[in-house]
Formats: structure tokens, C-alpha cells, sequence
């Protein structure tokens, strides 16, 4: 049994010369090694193999979380999207109580 299912979405955030990008998990195979993901890009051309602690279920927006769930990264943009949201509110209203 595994954490995730193929199909599934995952975001991989990049690094260095990797671009980040959407990535479907297309195989799972386990071995004398372990279990190993295989995430194949979506609208693209390329793929890697990561054992199933390099995903993580929550998206801290840096490296340490370099690839997440489809879950966790809305949930974290959801987020980030409301801080700015109130700032621009906060903003605004501040202005228009100066002037």
C-alpha cells in the first residue's frame, strides 16, 4: 500500500536548472530498495523517480518542500492569495483615511 495513487497530480517546485512544473505519478514500484514513484511532466517531456519521502502532503513554499500534492500546493496559493488580498484592503483603506 502507498500514500498516493497513479493519476494523481503532484507540483514540483524546481531547483537550480530544473524548472518547476505539474507532474502526473505515472508507475510505483517497490523492491529490495524500497517503494519508488515515477512523475512523468504534464504537457512535457520529462521524468524522474522519487522515493515517497521527497513528496510531502504540506506545501511550506520553499525548499524544503520541493515536491507537494496537488492538495497542498492549492492549499498554501489559497492562502497566500488571502494575505495579499488584505494587504491591498488594509492599503487601501489606510490611503483613503489619509487623504
Amino acid at each position: 500500500m502507498t500514500r498516493f495513487k497513479i493519476g494523481e497530480k503532484f507540483f514540483n517546485r524546481g531547483y537550480q536548472a530544473n524548472h518547476e512544473g505539474w507532474y502526473t505519478l505515472t508507475k510505483i514500484t517497490t523492491d529490495r530498495w524500497g517503494t519508488q514513484y515515477t512523475m512523468e511532466e504534464i504537457d512535457g517531456d520529462r521524468k524522474f523517480i522519487i522515493s515517497p519521502c521527497g513528496v510531502s502532503d504540506v506545501d511550506k513554499g520553499n525548499g524544503s518542500t520541493r515536491i507537494v500534492t496537488e492538495k497542498a500546493y492549492h492549499e498554501l496559493r489559497n492562502k497566500q492569495i488571502e494575505a495579499l488580498n488584505a494587504w491591498v484592503n488594509k492599503s487601501t483603506r489606510t490611503k483613503e483615511a489619509t487623504q
